[in-house]
C-alpha cells in the first residue's frame, strides 16, 4: 500500500458554530436586544422569565428539606487544596491559597451559591483586597440575587440596576459565575432543577387547598332545615340563621314545625388527598435528591444504602462542577496576579473516606505477628513521610514490618514452633477424667433417644444439668495464660525485644 504524499490538513481552530455572531437561528433576530432571555419554558410561559416564582419554591416544606440536604451535605464535605505538580513555585502558591481560603467564607458562599442547582446559575461577586505584602486576597465571595443579573448575546455578565434596567456590563475578573444544568454550551442561564419542580409544587399547593375544603365541609357535616309548606320569608331567615349557628354552636333550639338533618358525604368520594401529596412529595424528593429513602420511610435497609449511594454520587457531580467552576476563575486569577510563574492548584471536595490510620498501624502490628509483613514502599504510601530500614537489633516494630529484598508485596516466616497444639494437647490429656462423667450423660441420652427430635429433646433437658466442675474450669483457665503467655514471649522475640535478656 502507497502511503498518500498529500501533506496533512492542520485543524481548524477558530469556533463556527457560536452564539455571538447572529448566526444561531434557534434564538431569532436578536441583535436589537440587550441581553439574553432564558430558555427555559416554564419560566418564560408562567413568570415571563422573572425568577422570583423558582425563589419561592423552597416555601414548601419538602423542596425546602431535600434542597437544604443536598446543599449542606456538600459543604460538609472537607475541601482540600492540592498543586499543580512538585514544582516549588506550584506548591508554594498551593500553600497561600490554603490560607486565604482559610481566611474567607468559603464554605458559606459554596452554600449560597449552590443556589445554581435550583436556578440553573449564580453569581458571587469577589471581594478583592490587596495587602501589605502586595498581594491580592480573596476577602470575601458575596453571593447576590440571581434575578439582578442578565447574560448580553456575546455572554458578558450584565447587572440591571435602577439607572439602567437594560443591564450595565460588569468588568471581568470581578464576579464568580456558576452554572449548573445546562444542555449545551449556548445557554448562558443554566438549566436548574426548579423548572422540574414546579408542577409538582404547584399541584401539591393545590391538592392542599383542596384537601382544607374538604376536611372543613365533612368534618362538620352541613346543616339542613326542612320547613312547612307556605313558610314565610321571616321563618325562612330565621331556619337559616338557626343552621347557620349550629355550625359554631353544641345545641339549638328548633321551633315547633322545624325539622332538622345533617348532610353527609361519602369520605371516599373526593379522592385520598393525602395519597396524592404523598406522591407529589416523592416525585419532589425524586427530583431533588434522585430518590426518597433519605426524606421517607425505606422498606430495607439495603435498598436505603442503595438511594443513599445514589444522593451522595448526585452530591459529588454538584462539588466537582462547582470546584471546576471555582477553579477556572477565582483560582485562576489569584495565581496569575500572586504567582506568575505558577500554574493553578485545584481546589477540591474530599468525599474518599478518610483512613484510620491508627487503625490501620493495629492491623499492620496484627500481620506482623502473623508473619506478613508490608515493604518499605508500602509503608511509606501509607503513613507518608521519609522512612528508612532500621538496624537488625534495634528494637524498631519497622525492621519487623520490612520484608525480605527479594519479596513481592507480602512475605511468610518460616513455621512457628507448635507451641498451641502442645498446650491443646496437654489440656485434652488432663482433661478427659474430668470429661468423661460429662460425656457419659450425653452419650446415654443420645443411644436412648428413637429420633432425631426426642435426641434434641434430651440434650435440651440435660443441658441445664451439665455443669462442669470447678477442677475442669481452674484446668482451662490455666491453659489459657499459659497460651496467652507464650504468644506475647512469641511476638517479643520477633521484635527483637528479647535479645540480651
Amino acid at each position: 500500500m502507497t502511503r498518500s504524499s498529500s501533506k496533512v490538513e492542520r485543524p481548524v481552530t477558530d469556533l463556527l458554530a457560536t452564539t455571538t455572531d447572529g448566526r444561531d437561528i434557534t434564538r431569532g433576530f436578536i441583535e436589537h436586544l440587550d441581553f439574553l432571555v432564558p430558555e427555559d419554558h416554564v419560566l418564560r410561559e408562567r413568570a415571563r422569565g422573572d425568577l422570583e416564582v423558582y425563589e419561592r419554591l423552597l416555601e414548601d416544606d419538602q423542596i425546602a428539606a431535600t434542597f437544604e440536604q443536598r446543599r449542606l451535605s456538600v459543604v460538609a464535605h472537607e475541601w482540600v487544596v492540592e498543586p499543580a505538580s512538585e514544582d516549588t513555585a506550584d506548591i508554594e502558591a498551593a500553600d497561600w491559597l490554603r490560607e486565604c481560603l482559610k481566611g474567607a467564607n468559603y464554605d458559606e458562599a459554596t452554600r449560597q451559591i449552590l443556589s445554581a442547582v435550583l436556578l440553573g446559575f449564580a453569581v458571587a461577586e469577589c471581594d478583592w483586597q490587596v495587602r501589605a505584602d502586595g498581594r491580592v486576597w480573596l476577602n470575601r465571595l458575596l453571593v447576590r440575587r440571581q434575578k439582578r443579573f442578565r447574560f448580553s448575546p456575546s455572554g458578558d455578565l450584565l447587572l440591571l440596576t435602577s439607572a439602567n434596567p437594560r443591564g450595565e456590563r460588569m468588568p471581568e475578573r470581578k464576579f464568580w459565575v456558576a452554572r449548573m444544568g445546562a444542555e449545551h454550551a449556548d445557554d448562558p442561564y443554566g438549566r436548574g432543577i426548579a423548572g422540574r419542580l414546579y408542577w409538582p409544587a404547584f399541584f401539591k399547593r393545590h391538592g392542599l387547598k383542596f384537601w382544607m375544603s374538604f376536611l372543613d365541609k365533612f368534618g362538620s357535616p352541613t346543616a339542613v332545615a326542612t320547613l312547612p309548606s307556605g313558610a314565610s320569608e321571616a321563618d325562612r331567615k330565621a331556619a337559616l340563621d338557626l343552621v347557620s349557628g349550629i355550625q359554631r354552636s353544641t345545641g339549638a333550639v328548633v321551633p315547633e314545625g322545624v325539622a332538622l338533618s345533617l348532610l353527609e358525604s361519602a369520605r371516599a368520594a373526593g379522592g385520598d388527598f393525602g395519597a396524592f401529596c404523598d406522591r407529589m412529595d416523592a416525585a419532589i424528593s425524586k427530583v431533588v435528591l434522585g430518590q426518597t429513602m433519605t426524606t421517607d420511610d425505606g422498606s430495607s435497609l439495603a435498598q436505603s444504602k442503595t438511594h443513599l449511594s445514589v444522593r451522595d454520587q448526585m452530591l459529588k457531580a454538584d462539588a466537582d462542577t462547582l470546584c471546576e467552576s471555582f477553579n477556572s476563575q477565582v483560582v485562576t486569577w489569584l495565581t496569575e496576579w500572586n504567582f506568575p510563574r505558577a500554574r493553578p492548584p485545584k481546589v477540591w471536595r474530599r468525599f474518599e473516606a478518610v483512613e484510620d490510620l491508627a487503625a490501620r498501624a493495629q492491623r499492620d502490628a496484627t500481620l506482623a505477628q502473623l508473619g506478613f509483613r508490608p515493604t518499605l514502599d508500602e509503608v511509606r504510601e501509607v503513613y507518608g513521610g521519609e522512612w528508612e530500614e532500621a538496624p537488625a537489633g534495634s528494637g524498631s516494630t519497622l525492621s519487623a514490618l520490612q520484608a525480605p529484598s527479594d519479596a513481592r508485596g507480602f512475605s511468610f516466616s518460616e513455621p512457628a514452633p507448635a507451641e498451641a497444639d502442645r498446650i491443646a494437647n496437654r489440656l485434652g490429656d488432663e482433661s478427659s477424667d474430668l470429661l468423661s462423667s460429662l460425656m457419659t450423660k450425653v452419650r446415654e441420652a443420645i443411644d436412648s433417644a428413637t429420633s432425631l427430635d426426642e435426641t434434641r429433646a434430651r440434650l435440651e433437658s440435660l443441658s441445664a444439668d451439665l455443669d462442669a466442675s470447678p477442677d475442669l474450669v481452674a484446668l482451662i483457665q490455666q491453659a489459657l495464660v499459659a497460651a496467652e503467655l507464650r504468644g506475647r514471649f512469641e511476638v517479643a522475640d520477633d521484635l527483637g525485644l528479647t535479645r540480651g535478656a
